[in-house]
């Protein structure tokens, strides 16, 4: 499938290494595919389709693709320390045990929000939960960014959010990395590991137009942030020292959500997309719109940190 790229993206793709080799992982297509999570213990692979309300396990030695219905929006998931899943859903935040099938709600820091749901998050290095919100229809500064400590204590950490997304800490756990998507922009925060506070926020990349949005993140081992480009069709590889574009991975999809290494190696990139927004006439040029993505690469991430709680 070959697309009109704009003159920006193009010249970013040419950019070194450009991987062609990207695979989908089933023939199954998500609304709104995100939250790709990596379990490196029992060697699966975890997302979510938000609006569709629906969790997804595959396993990359069976191929084998597990459906759980959740029966409301789901913003995010992440590992728990102590077995099962921790997810933010339009209700909250709340405990998911997979074998069982059992949510078990702990909090709603927005009850009095009903136009706001979750989008995006994951567990940090101090073992707390950091989940950001944003209003059903993007309403500008409607949400907020959440950490969500193992004693079950809810705290607001940022507010004025627009559309709160990807996340990401450095090898050293002192600096965290945030996305609110219309911004265009990565802010880098120091990072307290013994409270889990931010502070001294500062953009570090600044997404060019043309290329898209940045949407969900991850980092590999040299710190480097690999960052879903909505609307980009590809996930880019960018240096936050210095702001730079390093390299492409162009996708056969527009919407691209998310992106996780996983594998035995940690040197696999999921990638998941969604096909909302599209026209009907784009659904049909691009029939793997929503699909989850691999590819393989030269690089390795870290290891999902778990929720202490």
């Amino acid at each position: 499938m070959a697309f009109v790229y704009s003159t920006k993206l193009k010249s970013l793709l040419g950019l070194k290494q450009s991987y062609s080799h990207v695979s989908e992982l089933s023939d199954q297509r998500m609304e709104l595919g995100e939250g790709t999570l990596w379990d490196d213990e029992k060697q699966l692979l975890w997302w979510i389709d938000i609006n569709e309300g629906q969790l997804f396990r595959y396993d990359p030695a069976t191929s084998e693709v597990k459906q759980f219905d959740l029966d409301t929006a789901v913003g995010t998931v992440g590992l728990r320390e102590s077995g099962g899943l921790i997810v933010a859903l339009a209700s909250g935040f709340a405990f998911f045990d997979p074998d069982t099938g059992k949510i078990e709600p702990i909090t709603d820091p927005e009850s009095d929000q009903p136009g706001n749901r979750f989008n995006d998050g994951k567990p940090g290095p101090n073992g707390s939960f950091y989940a950001g919100t944003m209003g059903y229809y993007s309403e500008k500064e409607a949400g907020s960014l959440y950490r969500l400590d193992p004693d079950g204590t809810v705290k607001p950490i940022k507010k004025n959010v627009t559309i709160s997304n990807g996340m990401a800490w450095n090898g050293a756990e002192n600096r965290m990395f945030y996305i609110d998507t219309p911004t265009r922009q990565v802010i880098a925060y120091d990072y307290d590991k013994s409270s889990g506070e931010i502070a001294n926020g500062r953009p570090v990349i600044k997404i060019p137009r043309g290329v898209g949005y940045p949407d969900g993140m991850t980092i590999d081992t040299d710190d480097k942030l690999w960052i879903a480009h909505f609307g980009g069709h590809a996930v880019h590889r960018w240096d936050p020292s210095n702001g730079k574009h390093l390299e492409a991975v162009p996708i056969p999809a527009t919407n691209i959500t998310c992106c996780t290494f996983g594998g035995p190696n940690l040197d696999t990139l999921y990638i998941a997309s969604a096909n909302i927004f599209l026209s009907e006439k784009q659904l049909a040029n691009e029939p793997a719109a929503g699909a989850m993505f691999k590819v393989q690469t030269n690089y390795t991430g870290r290891p999902a940190y778990r929720f202490k709680g």
